[in-house]
């Protein structure tokens, strides 16, 4: 079993997050803008959105992850990762 580490995404990855990206919008059969996708780059790294990397051991980007706060103050984390084959 390999190991994933999940991070701070690093502005160095747009292009790859990019590609994450539209890949999760054709699994869920949605189209959004470049501004969207631009303005959501842009939030992550001003920390209006908690974005985090999945790394695989190579340090590749695999997957993305948005963390959601509760109320009572924990966490949980939602990991995206998209196949290359779909």
């Amino acid at each position: 079993m390999s190991s994933i580490e999940i991070s701070a995404l690093r502005v160095a990855e747009r292009s790859r997050w990019n590609e994450l990206w539209n890949a999760y919008q054709r699994f869920y059969g949605v189209e959004l803008s470049a501004q969207v996708a631009d303005s959501t780059w842009q939030r992550i790294h001003a920390a209006r959105i908690h974005g985090f990397g999945a790394r695989e051991s190579t340090g590749r980007l695999a997957g993305i992850a948005r963390s959601c706060g509760a109320k009572s103050g924990l966490h949980s984390v939602q990991l995206r990762t998209v196949s290359a084959q779909r």
